[in-house]
């Protein structure tokens, strides 16, 4: 068993954070093309639901988890 350490959910989030203040600075250029609005509204979203993910998933695990070596064959 070997244990792999688990990225910090901070770097995620606040990746997260900048994509949602792009996304409306992108939103308030493209007010004349709903779809470009739309297609950044979904950028945004994309990133804050994976950082809510990661987010779960270290509080599940823990910042170090247990990983099991595949045997080699």
């Amino acid at each position: 068993m070997k244990t792999i350490q688990l990225i910090d959910v901070a770097h995620v989030e606040a990746a997260a954070q900048e994509m949602a203040k792009y996304a409306e600075s992108c939103r308030r250029a493209a007010k004349d093309v709903p779809i470009l609005a739309d297609i950044y509204t979904a950028q945004a979203l994309s990133g804050d639901m994976a950082a809510r993910y990661l987010r779960t998933i270290i509080e599940q695990h823990g910042r170090i988890a247990a990983a099991s070596q595949q045997q080699e064959g």
